[in-house]
């Protein structure tokens, strides 16, 4: 598990799950001024907010039935995240995370089309995959890329922390009272999934 080590005192503090608090409450610098940065990141409120939506499709064999959809309140870009790394007390400036972030991306994006998998720890491995045409080719003589591959595409798994299971223990859900916009009834031939809207 990563932590970020304090120079001064010697003491390891997780910042990464909520579920090490009690690690970092058990700190023995609990009364300095790093303690008290580090609990505040932990026991700061953050909600997942959802928004219900009635599957107004009739063929399915759960129509009319209400399942929830995750409302994601915005988009941070790089430059965002880049702000929001340098606010935690960290000695890199903003655009030196930019600059960091930027080459980053470029690299992974390199590694990706060179057939590797790039994997970041705790939040998710990334890969290459490939959408075949419909019907398939009927031998390997009569395949083409031209012809049986649609397209490549970007492929991501959770990974570490962010698997589904560590997920289930951190997140706080709730539903959202106000949206700026009503959703639409549905009308894909498919059923709505709670856990892929």
């Amino acid at each position: 598990m990563p932590y970020a080590e304090n120079a001064i005192t010697g003491c390891s503090t997780f910042a990464l799950s909520m579920r090490h608090i009690d690690r970092v409450r058990n700190c023995k610098s609990r009364g300095s001024k790093f303690f008290t940065l580090h609990y505040s990141l932990f026991t700061k409120k953050t909600m997942i907010k959802f928004v219900l939506r009635k599957n107004n499709n009739e063929k399915s064999d759960s129509f009319g039935k209400v399942f929830a959809y995750p409302v994601a309140e915005e988009t941070v870009n790089l430059s965002g995240l880049a702000k929001h790394m340098a606010s935690h007390n960290t000695v890199f400036s903003e655009g030196i995370i930019i600059g960091l972030l930027t080459d980053m991306v470029k690299c992974t994006k390199e590694l990706l089309l060179e057939g590797k998998n790039v994997k970041y720890d705790d939040l998710a491995i990334f890969s290459i995959g490939i959408k075949n045409a419909k019907g398939g080719a009927d031998s390997e003589e009569d395949f083409t890329v031209t012809s049986n591959i649609k397209t490549v595409k970007l492929r991501a798994r959770a990974t570490g922390e962010l698997t589904a299971k560590s997920l289930d223990l951190d997140a706080n859900l709730k539903r959202a009272t106000v949206t700026t916009k009503k959703p639409a009834a549905s009308t894909s031939t498919s059923e709505p999934d709670p856990e892929n809207p």
